[in-house]
């Protein structure tokens, strides 16, 4: 009888060890599908965070590539303004080696009677009134007058 009862004991433990397992067993798979979701959930988040790197990384490229842009049209700018500039001055000399040159042409036509009515602008008296001065300045002069003027403003 001893015996009969010791192995129906060891039975029962044994069956209680088994459900246990069981539940246990149960329970880790539980366990996996939610660790399983949050996995999933986590790979998504990454995949997205991935995605927008690519995009704000591709946007900072797109302002790098903007700004190399940009910061070549200033100096295109600087240097047409430069050209200009010394395209201005050139033009500037041309036009008074023109304008003396014609003033020379001028004073050597005019009999020296008349050389003192046609006395170019800066060397004429201060008394003489400014319209007076444009009507004895011929046009030419004046034509360099309003570019120095035009320049100086």
């Amino acid at each position: 009888m001893f015996e009969g009862q010791q192995e129906n004991d060891m039975l029962g433990l044994l069956e209680d060890r088994i459900e246990q397992s069981i539940n246990l067993v149960h329970r880790l798979r539980q366990d996996k599908s939610v660790l399983e979701e949050e996995v999933g959930r986590l790979q998504d988040e990454i995949r997205q965070r991935d995605l927008r790197v690519q995009e704000v990384e591709a946007q900072n490229e797109s302002l790098k590539n903007t700004e190399a842009e940009l910061y070549q049209l200033r100096i295109k700018q600087t240097e047409e303004q430069e050209e200009t500039e010394r395209e201005k001055k050139e033009l500037r000399s041309r036009l008074k080696g023109i304008m003396e040159l014609l003033d020379e042409v001028n004073s050597e036509d005019t009999p020296p009677d008349q050389q003192s009515e046609d006395t170019p602008p800066d060397q004429q008296s201060e008394d003489t009134p400014p319209d007076q001065q444009s009507e004895d300045t011929s046009p030419d002069q004046q034509s360099f007058l309003k570019l120095q003027e035009e320049d100086e403003s």
